[in-house]
């Protein structure tokens, strides 16, 4: 299991903000997700093949396009700040 300490050390690091029973699931996820990590460096891969046997697709070549209408697109849009966009929340919000 990893360390509730060590946990606690981690979060703000990568800017979270946990409460006590989060970092005790944490731990406990974080020891599984470990432990079947190591599980899987036992497995053979010698007999794997990495071809990939789909059909190719031909693409069109990326090409940049210079857009002069930036100013429309944003006096469009119904929420922004200056020139930035503002879209609704994606993630899960967090409180506390």
């Amino acid at each position: 299991m990893i360390e509730f300490s060590e946990i606690k050390q981690l979060a703000p690091l990568v800017h979270l903000r946990l409460t006590p029973s989060e970092v005790e699931r944490l731990s406990k996820d974080g020891a599984q997700i470990l432990d079947y990590v190591d599980r899987l460096k036992e497995l053979s891969v010698d007999n794997i093949s990495i071809e990939d046997d789909r059909p190719r697709v031909k693409l069109r070549e990326d090409r940049p396009v210079r857009f002069d209408r930036v100013g429309e697109l944003i006096a469009a849009f119904p929420r922004k700040e200056g020139r930035f966009l503002k879209v609704p929340f994606v993630f899960e919000e967090q409180n506390g």
